[in-house]
């Protein structure tokens, strides 16, 4: 007798069942660690290849028998969260192209538009869309961008109408800014797409890469969403294993010195207008970041990263007891509501377990200064960091710290700059490391909307110039050798330089210039060549006040303001039309 054929409705349930169980374990992995989770990976990429391919091959028959167009876009869903988290894991961006292949098919053929009021369904939809975008951003599909967050509006209008509060994505703007800050640049040069879809093919293959010679791999990253402090220092562990033995490992931390009670409100639900809505508070990410070739990781704002070893020069020191625009930089005196003793001294990470597991200390991070760290901390209380220097277990620890007081936490701040627009545009200090232009902008509450069309895009050329030419001049001076070493690298010495930005525009502000909390602190410090009060520091951000009408917020010096006019009249842009940057100034 011949064996049954099962019917197709009863293999493709079978393929489903088959599928998800896979999927759902390979969710239960840690999000450090590789060689298991690839072999788990590639078995559920299997499953949902076949998957796809059975449900093409036999789609009419399984209409006939009930098959819904939402289950065919979960299925599509599924498999571009699987491209997605793999670049998320490797940082290969051709997972991310493919990822963004499968979620523009599913928007282009709406398979999530009728959900007939079924809340299951309507939270696919939303998670997908909010999927897309985050893709789309990454990707720099910009007009794609404000047309799904159109959409997601509309759908978050009628799904509050109808069901739950929602969320959109575990993904801050401060984390999504410092993703990006360690990437290089998409381009359409690194792909070529296939010319039959891999959604209509029936395969489930990756974008035939064609690499730029000229650009290393991505950094790899870790990505962790309010972590308890032992889950954050495994994975730091893990991250610091797999340093390569050159390397340096970037670890960013975005997160409140205060208690989770007086963060109640901080996580409001994300505001789409242009990015997702930043919330400093109860949030860490890590990056690992690989040398040029290496490893990166990000806590809900937190990050690792590898670099190149690079020549070492002498050591400067300097004791300063106070911060100041003319000082070095040294730890400083601060109000806080829980001071470094008061046995609450750490930064909060904000989930909702014991205290005890929320609150990251500095000592926590001093077993892993056996290997090379560069540490940025976004947070009210960073300055508890400035503990870790000189208390290294084997090498010293490179420290960007933040300012304690955001500025529109001034009550005289200008009327033009709102605070509740303000905490919507994330973190200062990130915004400075991660899109310096458009922070300076927001300090003022200013933009270049006003500008002659262009001008604000040649502003923002000239000024990656003119602190490009920062990094230029640091490779002359005389620095303590950990700045040495990471200076080769263009990420590190991008935000090193930005760093230096914004201890500029804060320090000679006639507003927050005399107040150590509003001041970025470094350690060790920085040659006193570019100090804000240096004449080639002091004339970039005098250039930019000019240019945005804000020099009256400056006290700037006689021969410090002509010789920024003299720049801002003469500096020309010699890669485009050779025009004056300052032609049309508002």
């Amino acid at each position: 007798m011949a064996p049954r054929v099962p019917p197709p409705n009863e293999e493709y349930r079978a393929l489903v069942d088959k599928a998800y169980d896979k999927f759902a374990r390979l969710r239960e992995f840690p999000a450090y660690g590789r060689n298991k989770w690839d072999f788990y990976f590639h078995k559920t990429f299997q499953v949902y290849s076949k998957l796809w391919k059975f449900q093409q091959e036999n789609r009419a028959k399984l209409v006939e028998m009930g098959l819904k167009r939402w289950e065919i876009g979960e299925i599509a869903s599924r498999i571009g969260q699987l491209y997605y988290n793999y670049y998320l894991r490797t940082s290969d961006s051709k997972f991310l192209t493919e990822s963004f292949i499968f979620y523009e098919a599913i928007f282009s053929r709406e398979y999530f538009k009728e959900y007939d009021k079924d809340v299951a369904v309507a939270n696919k939809q939303l998670r997908y869309t909010a999927r897309f975008i985050v893709i789309c951003l990454l990707l720099n599909r910009k007009e794609t961008v404000q047309l799904l967050v159109r959409q997601f509006r509309s759908l978050v209008d009628e799904y509050t109408r109808t069901f739950n509060e929602i969320k959109f994505s575990e993904l801050t703007l401060d984390t999504f800014r410092m993703l990006q800050a360690i990437e290089w640049e998409p381009s359409g040069l690194l792909f070529k797409m296939r010319t039959d879809s891999s959604m209509g093919s029936g395969g489930i293959g990756v974008s035939d890469e064609i690499p730029d010679p000229s650009l290393p791999p991505n950094p790899h990253k870790y990505i962790l969403y309010r972590p308890t402090v032992p889950d954050l220092l495994l994975v730091l562990a893990t991250a610091c294993d797999e340093l390569s033995s050159d390397g340096i490992v970037l670890l960013y931390i975005s997160a409140s010195g205060r208690s989770g009670r007086s963060l109640s409100t901080s996580l409001s639900s994300q505001n789409l207008g242009g990015a997702l809505q930043s919330s400093k508070k109860r949030v860490v990410s890590l990056t690992p970041t690989l040398n040029l070739r290496n490893i990166n990781i990000n806590v809900a704002q937190t990050g690792i990263i590898d670099y190149t070893e690079m020549a070492k020069m002498d050591n400067s020191d300097e004791n300063s007891p106070t911060t100041s625009p003319g000082m070095k930089d040294a730890p400083a005196t601060h109000s806080s509501p829980e001071q470094p003793g008061s046995g609450t001294s750490g930064l909060w990470l904000g989930s909702k377990r014991s205290s005890g597991l929320n609150l990251l200390y500095p000592s926590d991070i001093l077993p892993f200064t056996r290997r090379p760290l560069f540490i940025i901390v976004d947070s009210d209380s960073s300055f508890i960091f400035e503990s870790i220097s000189g208390e290294e277990r084997g090498e010293q620890a490179i420290l960007l710290l933040s300012p304690s007081m955001q500025p529109w936490e001034d009550k005289g701040l200008s009327s033009t700059s709102s605070s509740s627009s303000s905490n919507r545009s994330g973190n200062i200090f990130t915004f400075f490391l991660t899109a310096p232009l458009l922070a300076f902008c927001q300090v003022f509450g200013t933009s270049g909307k006003n500008m002659p069309k262009g001008n604000y895009e040649q502003t923002e050329k000239l000024l990656a110039t003119l602190i490009a030419e920062w990094g230029n001049a640091l490779d002359s001076m005389r620095l303590d050798p950990v700045w040495a070493r990471v200076l080769g690298d263009p990420f590190l010495r991008q935000l090193t330089c930005r760093f230096i930005f914004c201890r500029a525009v804060f320090g000679l502000h006639s507003k927050y210039r005399d107040k150590p909390e509003y001041l970025p602190r470094c350690n060790p410090p920085l040659p006193d060549e570019l100090l804000p009060t240096s004449k080639v520091v002091e004339m970039v951000v005098y250039l930019l006040a000019t240019r945005f009408g804000v020099s009256d917020q400056f006290d700037s010096r006689p021969s410090t303001a002509k010789k920024a006019d003299g720049l801002n009249g003469s500096f020309k842009d010699e890669t485009t039309t050779g025009e004056d940057f300052s032609a049309g100034t508002g």
